[in-house]
């Protein structure tokens, strides 16, 4: 097993959850999107109640940060071919907020709000630090 800490990206899927096994442990998937010089989009398992849990709170293009391991698996099939397959299993997800995105997200969100005529936590907090006034 290979462990990778802190691949930084934005949710780009969440996969249904569903229950395996004997002890009907909770599996989900989802994917993660990452902003290098070309986007690329990685697909891990998330197991278990913790990360499940994590998951559900997160809503698609939020910025996270994600631990996660790579295994590699062997298989043969009845005919004795073997088959070679590589999992993502996810071992932690957390809100990413000192990410680029995460700032210009907050940038998006208060201009989208301005154009709507409403205004965001993020464009009132501005709105305060300026002004100074509590409220």
């Amino acid at each position: 097993m290979i462990k990778h800490e802190n691949l930084r990206g934005t949710i780009h899927e969440k996969g249904e959850e569903r229950l395996v096994g004997q002890k009907r442990t909770r599996k989900s998937t989802v994917v993660i999107k990452t902003y290098d010089q070309r986007p690329s989009y990685y697909s891990l398992e998330v197991m278990g109640d913790e990360n499940n849990d994590k998951l559900k709170a997160l809503e698609r293009l939020n910025p996270v940060v994600v631990d996660f391991g790579l295994f590699g698996n062997q298989w043969t099939n009845k005919e004795g071919v073997t088959k070679y397959f590589n999992n993502l299993n996810l071992f932690d997800i957390r809100i990413d907020t000192q990410s680029e995105v995460t700032q210009k997200a907050k940038e998006v969100t208060a201009a989208l709000d301005l154009v709507a005529g409403t205004e965001s936590a993020y464009t009132t907090k501005q709105n305060k630090q300026e002004d100074g006034l509590p409220f």
